[in-house]
C-alpha cells in the first residue's frame, strides 16, 4: 500500500483558523494520523520538480557577481534563500546551490536590476558591534530572485509557488544515496507563498507546470534531512528566466495585484513588469512606475 504523508503543520493551521467544529475535526485527524505522519521539520530547499530555484540579492551578492564578471568568469553560483519561518532543528533537505553556465549577460542584468530597484526601494541595513568593537552591517531586505524556465508562461504560472506534483513521491525518488545524518524524509513542500488559495492553486495546476529543467546530481539523497547539500544543480543561462521582486512579501505577486512590480531577466534583457486590472501581464513601458509598498 502506498503511504500518503500528511503535514501535521497544515492540520494545525486549519485547526487554528476554522470554526470550533472544524478545529475539532482537524485536531482529531492529527491525533488519529499522528502515528503515520512524518513531520516535515527540515528546511526544504530546491527539490527536483520545483518550478523555481529561490535565491536572494543583497549588495554583498551584487559585489560578488560584479567580481566574477570583472574576472571574466561565466558560471554564476547562487544559493537557495530560506526564510526564518522555515528554520528547523532537523537539518536541511533539497539542493542549496545552483550553477548557471554561460551567465555573463545574466550577471550584468542582475546587477542592473538591483541598482534600478534600489533607486525606489532602498535597502535596510542593521548595524552591530561585536565584543572586539568591530562594526558589521547586514542587509535586512535583500531582493527575492526566482530562477524559472525560460519558456515559463506567465499567464498561467503564479510567482512563488513550487508546483511540484512529485512531493508525495519524495521517498521513492529522493532518498537514494549515502546517509546524510538525521534521516527523516521531508514531507511538506514549503512554497514562498502560503495561503489557502495558493495551496489550492498548486494542487490544481502542478501537473501542468514544468519543473525547473536542471541537471540533478546522481546518488544524492536530497529528500532526506541532514547536512546541507553543497553539490549544485546546473542549468544554462539560455534556459532560464529570472524574476526579481521589488516587494519582500509574495502574496501581491501570487494574487497578480496591479502595481506589484517585478523585473524579468532573460539574458541581457531585463524588463519591468506588472499586471493590469484583469490579471494580465504587462510591461511597464506603458505604465508609470510607482512605489506601491
Amino acid at each position: 500500500m502506498q503511504q500518503v504523508t500528511i503535514s501535521f503543520s497544515i492540520l494545525l493551521q486549519v485547526a487554528c483558523r476554522r470554526s470550533l467544529g472544524s478545529r475539532i475535526v482537524a485536531l482529531c485527524m492529527a491525533a488519529a494520523l499522528f502515528g503515520g505522519i512524518e513531520l516535515g521539520a527540515a528546511e526544504l530547499k530546491f527539490a527536483p520538480g520545483d518550478a523555481y530555484f529561490r535565491s536572494s540579492l543583497s549588495a554583498e551578492d551584487i559585489a560578488r557577481i560584479k567580481g566574477l564578471a570583472d574576472r571574466g568568469e561565466t558560471t554564476l553560483r547562487m544559493a537557495y534563500a530560506v526564510d526564518l519561518r522555515d528554520a528547523a532543528f532537523s537539518g536541511s533537505a533539497g539542493f542549496s546551490q545552483i550553477e548557471i553556465d554561460d551567465a555573463s549577460d545574466v550577471m550584468q542584468s542582475l546587477c542592473r536590476a538591483y541598482g534600478e530597484i534600489r533607486a525606489t526601494h532602498p535597502r535596510v541595513v542593521a548595524e552591530s558591534v561585536d565584543e572586539a568593537g568591530e562594526m558589521s552591517s547586514v542587509e535586512r531586505n535583500p531582493l527575492r530572485a526566482f530562477i524559472y524556465n525560460a519558456d515559463t508562461d506567465w499567464s498561467t504560472t503564479r510567482i512563488g509557488l513550487r508546483y511540484n506534483e512529485d512531493w508525495v513521491r519524495f521517498r521513492e525518488i529522493g532518498a537514494q544515496g549515502p546517509s546524510r545524518g538525521v534521516g527523516a524524509i521531508v514531507s511538506e513542500p514549503q512554497s514562498f507563498v502560503r495561503t489557502y488559495s495558493s495551496i489550492a492553486e498548486e494542487w490544481k495546476k502542478s501537473s501542468r507546470i514544468d519543473g525547473l529543467k536542471v541537471a540533478v546530481p546522481e546518488n544524492v539523497a536530497w529528500a532526506v534531512a541532514g547536512e546541507t547539500i553543497e553539490v549544485p544543480v546546473r542549468i544554462n543561462a539560455k534556459d532560464v528566466s529570472i524574476v526579481v521582486l521589488c516587494r519582500s512579501r509574495g502574496v501581491a505577486y501570487f494574487e497578480k495585484r496591479p502595481g506589484a512590480e517585478w523585473v524579468l531577466i532573460n539574458g541581457q534583457t531585463s524588463e519591468w513588469m506588472t499586471w493590469d486590472e484583469e490579471g494580465k501581464v504587462v510591461r511597464l513601458s506603458s505604465f508609470r512606475r510607482n512605489d506601491h509598498d
